[in-house]
């Protein structure tokens, strides 16, 4: 039994234990830099992404919303080849963060 809780307890838990209960020396200094978690998503990524058209990069016309919203699977694919035989290196470089209805691409009809 005496083995089983020394095992249960030893010196490197111990200290793990105490480390974990004590506050950091720095929280003061770092916690407005920690707090904020980076990844890929929020790196880069526009605010209002969902306002600016997927294809050519304009706001809507009228300043609402625009009418289509990508929700078709083979839209990503027809799209996909259409840029390679263009060679739109900005359209493919869109395109390589995933699929338009994973990014919810919205795009206007003229």
């Amino acid at each position: 039994m005496a083995r089983l809780s020394m095992l249960l307890y030893n010196g490197t838990k111990l200290k793990r234990a105490e480390k974990r209960k004590k506050p950091p020396e720095d929280a003061a200094d770092n916690s407005a830099d920690s707090s904020k978690k980076l990844t890929r998503k929020s790196v880069g990524e526009k605010s209002a992404s969902a306002e600016i058209c997927f294809f050519c990069d304009e706001p809507a016309p009228d300043g609402k919303s625009f009418t289509c919203k990508a929700s078709a699977f083979g839209l990503d694919i027809n799209v996909r080849k259409a840029a390679m035989k263009l060679q739109d290196k900005s359209l493919l470089a869109k395109l390589s963060k995933g699929d338009l209805i994973a990014q919810e691409a919205r795009y206007h009809l003229s």
